[in-house]
């Protein structure tokens, strides 16, 4: 499948304001109504998701920032399991993160996924672009992707070949937006730019709106004909 080249890449005014994700310490939030919580086996441990529509043959995987959880992503996940997506927001190890994407991947394939889609906030968004080819993925979003892991981020980039990519980043977010355009760059695509200055899902905690493009983006490129 080509890449989408430029059809999402829109300016979104969002509101301004952090939006930066919530410490671990900080206090969960309560699971969407039409969620459930699982645990996900990764090398000998067990992975806290919170999943909707299990069994969808379309999927997103959604991973946190470093020093985020799947909480975080509530909002994008129930966005994406509204539009019945077998959505998927799990707690990653801060040691073991791409093995725990891989083995997230393989449990919703084991569910009876067909297409995988990718999404990740910041050192999330590192972990979904450059594991995107090993697990087969049908398309990765990058919310403000982390600049550490640019260059390795990069270069997997410009391996993705036919998985679809989208880059999001706010205007505001310091130090962020050259590596989101080096990634555009390096995928053919434009970036969808934001106003303000929130960061990973804080962009969309900003605009909820946000949240409509990503489904769109995801449903154009990645979703199966057996999907509902």
């Amino acid at each position: 499948m080509p890449k989408l080249r430029g059809l999402f890449a829109v300016a979104i005014g969002l509101t301004a304001g952090t939006g930066l994700t919530a410490c671990s310490d900080d206090p969960p939030a309560p699971l969407p109504a039409d969620a459930e919580l699982v645990q996900i086996a990764s090398g000998g441990a067990e992975l806290d998701a919170a999943v909707f529509n299990v069994g969808n043959p379309a999927a997103i995987v959604i991973s946190h920032g470093a020093t985020g959880r799947r909480d975080d992503f509530y909002a994008i996940a129930d966005g994406f399991g509204a539009q019945g997506w077998f959505a998927v927001a799990y707690d990653g190890r801060s040691k073991h993160r791409a093995d725990d994407l891989r083995a997230t991947v393989a449990w919703v394939r084991e569910q009876g996924a067909e297409s995988v889609v990718l999404l990740g906030g910041s050192y999330g968004a590192c972990i979904s672009v450059t594991n995107a080819v090993a697990v087969d993925a049908r398309a990765v979003i990058g919310l403000s992707t982390a600049p550490e892991c640019g260059d390795d981020a990069v270069a997997a980039a410009n391996d993705l070949d036919d998985i679809a990519a989208q880059f999001v980043v706010a205007k505001g977010d310091d130090g962020f937006v050259p590596t989101a355009e080096a990634l555009a760059d390096a995928t053919g695509t434009e970036v969808m730019l934001a106003d303000g200055d929130g960061h990973g899902s804080g962009i969309t905690n900003d605009n909820p709106d946000v949240i409509a493009d990503l489904v769109a983006f995801a449903e154009a490129v990645a979703r199966p004909e057996t999907a509902d």
